[in-house]
């Protein structure tokens, strides 16, 4: 009986069954022709396609085709090609989506482009992923988005990065995330900040966080926030830094706190 010799498929033939086990019509994929798909087609893209997309790739999708998007697709995503993806484009994924989305992706996307992520959307990234996000990227984001940070994602925020942080964003943050905001992160928010945190927001920091806040970001905060403020907070604040207190800012705070930190007022 003759053996039967074995012949090695050709790429080429493994590629087409790849493409037909997938659903796809190609694994590899053009810029020019990602251009022209539909939410649909890039859905059945296999998430190890992406893998080889550039910016140039991502750039071409059109925002609409991102609706198809999914976590595992932008999982496999090099970062550089991050830089390819834009803020129309970026408020298109759905925001389960982004739960495929690291550090390193973060922070190769263009500062202009976080104008166009949502509260939803920034809800479902990984706190790890917070790490990557820089200032001007910060900066950038509408201040209804903040609306979707949680504690855990601000606690992995580096500090400088709350530097792009302002009024209207932290007015926006919900109470509890303040838990996660730690000393350095305060430090690096610029005085006109603080006008934006209430009464709620403040009394949900940690008193070893306050420690961190400086006179000038103390004078700025609004008298009607202080009313958050207790005994344990104020003891962490750094006596230099009570020098930034106004007598309104007092009037709001409770006499039991006052008796706690009197010594520190005069």
């Amino acid at each position: 009986m003759a053996t039967r010799k074995f012949v090695r498929p050709s790429t080429a033939t493994t590629k087409k069954r790849v493409a037909k086990a997938t659903g796809a019509t190609d694994v590899r994929l053009t810029a020019e022709r990602l251009g022209k798909m539909s939410a649909q087609e890039i859905a059945k893209i296999p998430p190890r396609a992406f893998a080889n997309f550039g910016p140039k790739h991502i750039a071409m999708i059109s925002p609409r085709a991102f609706a198809g998007v999914g976590a595992k697709q932008l999982s496999m995503v090099a970062p550089r090609a991050f830089a390819g993806i834009g803020a129309k484009q970026i408020s298109m994924v759905a925001p389960k989506a982004f739960a495929g989305i690291g550090a390193k992706q973060i922070s190769m996307v263009a500062p202009k482009a976080f104008a166009g992520i949502g509260a939803k959307q920034i809800s479902m990234v990984a706190p790890k992923a917070f790490a990557g996000i820089g200032a001007k990227q910060i900066s950038m984001v509408a201040p209804r988005a903040f609306a979707g940070i949680g504690a855990k994602q601000i606690s992995m925020v580096a500090p400088r990065a709350f530097a792009g942080i302002g009024a209207k964003h932290l007015s926006m943050v919900a109470p509890r995330a303040f838990a996660g905001i730690g000393a350095k992160h305060l430090s690096m928010v610029a005085p006109k900040a603080f006008a934006g945190i209430g009464a709620k927001q403040l009394s949900m920091v940690a008193p070893k966080a306050f420690a961190g806040i400086g006179a000038k970001q103390l004078s700025m905060v609004a008298p009607k926030a202080f009313a958050g403020v207790g005994a344990k907070q104020l003891s962490m604040v750094a006596p230099k830094t009570f020098s930034g207190i106004s007598a309104r800012q007092l009037a709001m705070v409770s006499p039991r706190t006052i008796a706690a930190i009197g010594p520190k007022l005069s």
